[in-house]
């Protein structure tokens, strides 16, 4: 029941939200304004029936003989619901007409208008051409400088990535420098080595025949 109460009162707050936007557009001669008073009255409109969907899923839950009642209020409800979008299409339709009445007068004004008024008209016309093309100009210019500085910044990230590529390709060649050299230096530890051992063999020939050498004159 306390959903049923919330959802009936929540329509009546916004049929009175309705009626007071209705009395502001009645008033109202901005074009913009008119629009926004329109787009408010049908956001309102879309909450009610919202509202009035959620009320009836909650009488459906009562019991059939309390639901009558409930319904006949939700249905009075609907009735001024549909009395104020008779109104609202109303004056929905006088202001377009007005409005287009009042485009058709300017239309013919402008075609009396007198040489002077030509003239000033002219003017202004001229003077907002030229405030036009100036501000293009103006554009066009700030583009170019935009794309100067961006092609500059380009041409400076190529020069450094230039020298990050040629610091990479001393490196390697310092590398390959470098590798060349500790397998030259390995060539020349293993050939002194070789001379080392053979040197060695050398001595311990030597030592094995002066002692082959001193063995028989010991033995006379």
């Amino acid at each position: 029941m306390n959903e049923i109460f919330y959802y009936s009162e929540e329509i009546d707050n916004l049929l009175e939200d309705y009626r007071k936007l209705l009395n502001d557009l009645k008033n109202e001669s901005c074009e913009e304004k008119t629009n926004k008073y329109y787009n408010d009255i049908n956001f309102i409109s879309e909450r009610i029936k919202t509202a009035k969907d959620a009320y009836f899923i909650e009488v459906r839950n009562l019991p059939e003989k309390d639901q009558n009642n409930h319904i006949l209020k939700i249905k009075g409800k609907m009735s001024i619901l549909e009395n104020l979008n008779l109104e609202f299409d109303f004056i929905k339709s006088k202001l377009i007409y007005e409005k287009n009445e009042e485009k058709k007068r300017k239309i013919v004004k402008e075609k009396y208008l007198t040489p002077k008024e030509i003239e000033v008209r002219g003017d202004i016309i001229q003077d907002h051409t030229k405030e036009s093309i100036y501000r293009m100009k103006k554009m066009v210019d700030e583009s170019e400088q935009m794309t100067k500085e961006a092609a500059n910044k380009l041409n400076i990230q190529n020069e450094k990535l230039q020298e990050v590529t040629d610091n990479i390709d001393d490196v390697e060649k310092n590398i390959t420098n470098a590798k060349q050299t500790l397998r030259e230096i390995a060539k020349e530890a293993i050939t002194d080595r070789f001379v080392r051992l053979l040197a060695l063999l050398i001595f311990i020939v030597l030592i094995i025949l002066i002692a082959l050498i001193a063995i028989p004159k010991k033995k006379k």
